[in-house]
């Protein structure tokens, strides 16, 4: 039997076609007999078959690189029943000893070049076919949907303001939500829902504390006048800080410090205009001042009587007033006894507030006389302080009374030790910032005795000597009186007003308000 027939019979492959595949070579350069040979260079390694099929000294190279115990499935693979399996052992899992096992059952592995990747691997969300089973994260089917963990149970925000659901992906192994946006956790000023619905954007939202105001230059240009948030002005006197508040999506949109409150020119009126702690600044006049209200009592007031004691009875003065240097005196005029109608003094240079309470006391809500001693009133009140200024001179100093006042004397209801004055006291202190005020709706009238006369003093004469006085004159009356006539019965009381007082409509101002405005000017020294 030759070699060749041997070689056959040996074999498992009977199948005539391989002879082409058998290399034959000659195991030295002499005359010895032709060998087969068990390697080519030319081929590819054969997994698992015990051969070194190309020849270069390893076996079953390329099989397993990333050793997890499957091979890949780009090699061939052989299993032999009689033998155990030298590599792969996990790719032949499913075949049983001493059987031939078909490639089908064979468990390749379709990444050799990862570990983490074969048939006995658990499949993970990663992108990956972790298995080998040829699909991709089959175990998760929530892949690819919308979600937004943020967005509500239903995903109800979505697409609100900013808010917009993302896609269920991987990340290492474990489910997440990508490419999603949430509502943020507060509102912004930017015309935008931030917060999708959650929150409102209003005028407080980012709002911001600012200490600035508008001001108006010596030209008429708008300027900015800011001072920086820690000033020590802040919360003294009139100064606050204001807020900046989100108009149209940006703060301060509306370019305004609402609220803001910063240093002024210090002004008369109790209050620390430029906010340095202290109050009007030495603003307050030092000089005393003294008012008188002379309120016509007679029966054509009686419409009015009422109004006048409600307005005095709630007259103010500001707290930081000094009390001590305004006074108030009271005058009836028109009370009368059975042998003449005078003026009475009825509380003499009281602080206001006792004025204003005593007020409905001493000015009764009652009928008087039926004539109303006005001039009387204005020339009895300047002679009587003339006669005080007077006793505070020296003898060297001191000169005559006027003529008038002399002819009056006996008869002056207002002078402090007059026995008709009940109070002994004076109506002004001669020292003082004098202002008398007559309210009365009757023309300018001299009444002597019971009788009304004409006047033995003009308008004219009476507004000179309380000017001579230092006694400013403040009428309200009917404005038909405002007029300058110096003779006869029907004088007015122009004459007062053109000597620095005033005449009044007795029906449209309010005299209370008047009073107290006329103390604050006169206290501020405007």
């Amino acid at each position: 039997m030759g070699l060749l027939e041997v070689v056959l019979q040996k074999t498992k492959w009977v199948v005539i076609p391989f002879l082409s595949s058998l290399t034959l070579s000659c195991g030295s350069c002499n005359d010895e007999k032709l060998t087969v040979a068990e390697c080519d260079p030319r081929s590819m390694e054969i997994c698992n078959n015990y051969i070194d099929d190309n020849c270069n000294g390893r076996l079953n190279e390329g099989c397993d690189e990333d050793d997890d115990g499957y091979c890949t499935a780009n090699k061939p693979i052989e299993y032999l029943s009689n033998k155990l399996p030298e590599i792969c052992l996990r790719t032949f899992e499913k075949c049983f000893p001493n059987e031939d096992c078909a490639s089908t059952r064979f468990e390749y592995d379709c990444d050799d070049n990862n570990p983490e990747i074969n048939p006995g691997m658990p499949e993970m969300c990663d992108g990956l076919d972790n298995n080998c089973d040829a699909n991709i994260d089959e175990l998760f089917p929530e892949l690819g949907s919308k979600c937004g963990p943020e967005l509500g149970a239903n995903l109800e925000l979505d697409g609100i303001g900013l808010c917009y659901a993302g896609n269920v992906g991987c990340n290492k192994g474990q489910l997440v939500c990508t490419n999603y946006l949430g509502p943020a956790e507060n509102e912004l000023c930017n015309n935008v829902s931030d917060t999708c619905g959650k929150e409102p954007e209003t005028v407080l939202t980012e709002a911001r504390i600012c200490y600035w105001t508008w001001k108006t230059d010596g030209y008429g240009n708008k300027v900015k006048f800011e001072l920086p948030l820690n000033h020590s002005t802040i919360g003294v006197g009139i100064c606050n800080a204001g807020v900046e508040l989100c108009i149209d999506g940006i703060v301060g949109g509306d370019q305004e410090c609402h609220g803001s409150q910063l240093p002024e020119l210090e002004i008369c009126d109790c209050t620390d205009n430029d906010c340095d702690n202290e109050i009007d600044d030495g603003l307050h006049t030092a000089n005393k001042l003294e008012y008188a209200a002379a309120v016509d009592t007679s029966g054509s007031m009686n419409d009015k009587i009422e109004l006048i004691r409600q307005r005095y009875s709630g007259v103010n003065t500001p707290a930081c007033f000094s009390d001590q240097n305004i006074r108030v005196s009271t005058i009836r005029i028109g009370e009368h006894s059975t042998t003449v109608y005078e003026p009475v003094l009825k509380r003499s240079r009281a602080s206001v507030r006792e004025f204003s309470i005593n007020f409905n006391v001493d000015i009764p809500n009652t009928v008087g006389p039926h004539l109303e001693p006005s001039a009387n009133t204005v020339v009895y009140t300047a002679c009587a302080v003339l006669e005080d200024q007077r006793e505070l001179l020296s003898e060297n100093e001191q000169e005559q009374l006027p003529e008038i006042c002399q002819r009056i004397y006996d008869y002056n209801s207002l002078r402090k030790n007059h026995p008709h004055n009940y109070l002994q006291q004076p109506v002004f202190n001669p020292e003082a910032v004098k202002t008398l005020i007559i309210l009365s709706d009757e023309r300018y009238q001299w009444i002597s005795g019971l009788i009304e006369i004409p006047p033995l003093i003009n308008q004219q004469e009476a507004a000179q000597l309380a000017q001579q006085a230092g006694i400013k004159v403040i009428v309200f009356t009917e404005p038909v009186f405002n007029n300058h006539e110096r003779s006869g019965l029907d004088q007015g009381y122009a004459y007062f007003e053109d000597s620095g007082g005033k005449v009044l409509d007795l029906n449209s101002v309010d005299a209370g308000e008047y009073l107290e405005q006329l103390i604050k000017d006169d206290y501020c020294g405007r």
